[in-house]
This record gives structure tokens, sequence and C-alpha cells, in this order.
């Protein structure tokens, strides 16, 4: 390949990138690229010990000065779950199902995994319904309503729902990182400051309701009232609640250019990193991940660029 990029984030639920090639390499595949959709083949690219693997849905060509490239781009295997391939369904859940049970009802008679690593809750009968959704969009609903989001595996058909604050944003600072790296391995930084109202205290409604707040005293700036068909358990509206609260208030969005070698693993979503920055370490929570890999002559050049959400408030 002449080149390779793949990116994901918080707000997708899978990888997307591609892969550039030359003519000549492009006209050995291209008939096994010209099929109809959902018959298309999986590109599979190793970087490393990495691996990566894109549905090659789309082709384009580049022309430059004589020259020539082929690019092949597509999402991660979890994209057959959503509305460009998978079928769309109505639907009352009439009996009570345990929230994981109907995200895997959904891959019942499917190729895919879900691992739920969220606080499961139990959901009473003909509470939820579905109207015109895809098994990718319940999953989801399941994840948001839970304040967590989805994430796919770069190469299996395995996604997982995880939080999206795995401890209160306010509490980051003692919180214990999943990785440290020190100032060295940053080629690049940039940051941006996000402003918004510190709540302390918001409603959460459903069939029943649960007030979530930072702590006992001070609850006097409440975030608007949420409804979901959803909440009908502690178990989720509370994480809900916290991740609420963490999103607001002030936070530095940081977007860091790594050196990528041995020393730095690939950044994971939801990971607490902490940067040992040359003005003072400081922790955040992974909000999104891309792998740009470049190839000057022969030799790959991976970077690893990866999106940081550091709490700026107490």
């Amino acid at each position: 390949p002449l080149g390779f990029n793949i990116k994901t984030d918080m707000d997708s639920y899978c990888w997307s990138g591609g892969v550039s090639i030359s003519p000549d390499d492009h006209a050995k595949i291209k008939h096994k690229l010209d099929v109809d959709i959902g018959l298309e083949p999986m590109v599979n690219v190793a970087i490393n010990d990495l691996s990566f693997s894109i549905i090659a849905e789309n082709q384009s060509r580049t022309r430059k000065f004589g020259n020539q490239t082929h690019s092949l781009d597509g999402r991660s295997i979890t994209a057959r779950l959503g509305a460009d391939y998978a079928t769309a369904n109505d639907r009352l859940f009439d009996q009570a199902n345990y929230a994981s049970q109907i995200v895997n009802e959904q891959l019942a008679s499917l190729p895919f995994i879900a691992n739920f690593e969220i606080d499961d809750w139990l959901i009473p009968a003909s509470t939820y319904a579905i109207s015109n959704k895809t098994p990718m969009a319940v999953i989801a609903d399941i994840a948001e309503a839970a304040g967590g989001f989805v994430e796919s595996h770069p190469t299996d058909a395995t996604m997982s729902i995880k939080k999206r604050w795995k401890i209160n944003a306010w509490e980051l600072a003692t919180a214990t990182p999943d990785v440290t790296i020190p100032a060295d391995v940053i080629k690049s930084a940039t940051d941006k400051t996000v402003k918004n109202t510190r709540y302390n205290t918001i409603l959460l409604v459903g069939n029943v309701g649960h007030e979530v707040y930072r702590a006992t005293q001070g609850r006097d700036v409440a975030a608007p009232t949420l409804s979901n068909a959803l909440f009908t358990a502690r178990e989720v509206t509370v994480p809900k609640g916290s991740a609420v609260l963490s999103d607001s208030g002030t936070h530095s969005i940081q977007t860091l250019d790594l050196i990528f070698d041995d020393s730095i693993p690939l950044a994971q979503l939801g990971q607490i990193w902490q940067i040992n920055d040359t003005d003072g370490a400081w922790r955040g929570v992974i909000t999104g991940v891309e792998l740009d890999c470049p190839v000057a002559g022969e030799t790959p050049k991976p970077e690893q660029t990866i999106t940081i959400d550091r709490y700026m408030d107490n």
C-alpha cells in the first residue's frame, strides 16, 4: 500500500478509514470490488502487531502530475448492523427484559457479539418500543440511555458497550490512569476550551424518577430534566446522570500527535490517560483515536493522533 488511515470516536459505532494503492494493484483486484452492496470484500491491514479490517465500500482515483493513486475506503464490519445494510424493525417489547437481553436479541441470528460492560438493568414489559430501527440503532439506544457508547473491535464482528466516563469527571485528578505518557513522545498538541454551565444536579424520569447530584450539599444548578422510557432503574439513571454532570462545566479538548512505537499503545476509547506534560501532569478521557500510516519508499511511518477530554472544573 501507499498509505493507510483509520479512526474512530465515541460518536461512531465503527472504525472508518481507507488504504491507497497503485494502479497496477488496483487492476489486480478490481473484479473483487465491483460487486453489489452487501457483498463487498474486507480489506485487512497490519501495522506492526496491530490489525485492522474495513469493508471496501467505496473506490476513488486521484491523478496528479501524471501519477495515479486508487483509494479503497470503508468502515469496520459493524457497519453491517446500521442503516446502509441492516433491516429496520418496529416492535414493542411486551415482556420484561434486561437491557443486555435486548442487545443480544438484536444479534441473535447474526454473526456478531456484544460485550456488555455497563451495569445491566431490568426493563419492564411494554415499556420500550422501537420504530424503524436497525439492530445498531437499538444497541445505541441502550448505550446512550446509560451514559455510554458503542465501541467496535478493529477487526472482529464484536462490539463493546462502555461507559463514557469510567469515573466522574471531577474525580479524574485522583484517578489511576490506564496509560501514562511522557512529554517527549508528543510531536504536536492543540487544545480547545469548551465552556458550558456547570450543573450539580439532574432529574431523570422514566417509569421511575431519580435525582442524581455531585454532592448532597450545593444542589442549586440543575440540568434540564431528561425523560426516557429506558429509565427504569437506578442502574441506568445514576450512570446517565453522572455522565450529564461530567459533560457539563469547562473542558479542554486536547488533540495530541504522538510518536508511534512499541512504548506507546494504541489508545482505546474511554481510557484514562495521564500526560506528563512539561508544565505539569494532567489526566483525561480518550474520546477519539486516529492512526495514519503513509509509506515513504517502502518504509511505513505510522503516527497516532488522540483526542482527550480534560475536565477543568472542580
